[in-house]
């Protein structure tokens, strides 16, 4: 609706502001939320992988410790397993050498009952 001056009555005006709710003051507080969030999520995932990383370091450390405690291990195994030193111990227990062994044989035809 026009006056007669060719401008627009001001209900009219006041109706075009209030349609007008996307201006420039919203779109810079929504862009400056956005960052905001982003920002938070960036820095969020940042830390993460930092701890991640922290953990592997340590998963790896504790890897290579018992990998170097299972080598030491399996070295004491070969001494003890050795055929030098398992003679000894058979020296130092007494034992009597084992002579001739008899078996006993079953004939084919015998059967148990109840």
């Amino acid at each position: 609706m026009e006056n007669a001056n060719g401008g627009s009555c001001p209900e009219t005006a006041r109706k075009e502001k209030k349609i007008k709710i996307f201006t420039l003051k919203t779109f810079n507080k929504i862009l400056f939320l956005f960052i905001i969030a982003a920002g938070v999520y960036y820095f969020t995932g940042i830390n993460d992988l930092t701890v991640k990383g922290f953990k592997l370091e340590e998963v790896k450390q504790k890897i290579n410790s018992l990998n170097e405690e299972n080598k030491v291990i399996a070295q004491r195994v070969t001494a003890l397993e050795s055929y030098s030193n398992l003679s000894e111990r058979v020296k130092a227990l007494s034992m009597v050498a084992v002579g001739n062994v008899d078996y006993i044989t079953a004939e084919s035809g015998v059967m148990a009952k109840k």
